[in-house]
């Protein structure tokens, strides 16, 4: 237990018209209730519930296959808590809404119905339903390359063995939120309004 003097506190608290009452005052005590909670030297103590199992299962084991990464993140939740408990998604309400995205509350002000009804009249919109050749969509045809192009460069700059269908929705991942020059932001971004943070 620290024996340092608690006057320079108390003086720096009466500088800015802080009066303490030294009577409702507890020192020293190991445990302190206050306002509903119980605090102790630890913190407050709580129960995280997740769905995912591994986490739950990691604290409680004594060898240490982690990468570093996974090391950090493992000490920084211990910081909070080690009391983690496994409950399976369906009936863990509160992590599966978490996890999961809220597209309809993205609000880009696009009026679809609308929009629907305006390229049903419109002339243009029309004229290609109606054209029995491609060549007018010459310049999606090239985007549509360009895509595809990208996702192999990238696929076989992240592929490391022949499982490919692996590391498939880790590099469409990172192609969707890579920023577009042309557009400013993501494609990610475009859809649900702000940037995904991905791990890593």
């Amino acid at each position: 237990m620290s024996t340092r003097p608690i006057s320079g506190p108390f003086a720096r608290l009466s500088e800015h018209g802080l009066i303490i009452n030294l009577a409702k005052c507890q020192f020293g005590v190991p445990v302190v209730d206050f306002l509903g909670h119980r605090v102790t030297r630890e913190g407050r103590t709580f129960t995280a519930f997740v769905d995912h199992k591994p986490l739950a299962l990691a604290m409680a084991m004594v060898k240490e296959p982690w990468s570093a990464r996974q090391q950090r993140q493992l000490a920084f939740v211990s910081e909070f808590t080690t009391d983690i408990q496994h409950v399976a998604g369906k009936d863990n309400v509160v992590a599966d809404c978490l996890s999961r995205s809220i597209v309809d509350a993205v609000n880009l002000g696009v009026d679809y119905g609308q929009m629907a009804a305006d390229q049903a009249s419109d002339p243009e919109v029309q004229a290609l339903r109606a054209a029995t050749t491609g060549l007018q969509l010459q310049e999606a045809n090239g985007m549509c390359e360009r895509f595809h192009r990208s996702l192999k460069v990238s696929l076989r700059a992240a592929l490391q063995g022949d499982a490919w269908f692996d590391t498939l929705p880790w590099v469409l991942l990172g192609l969707r939120t890579a920023p577009k020059a042309d557009l400013g932001a993501s494609s990610a971004e475009l859809v649900y309004g702000q940037p995904l943070h991905v791990p890593g």
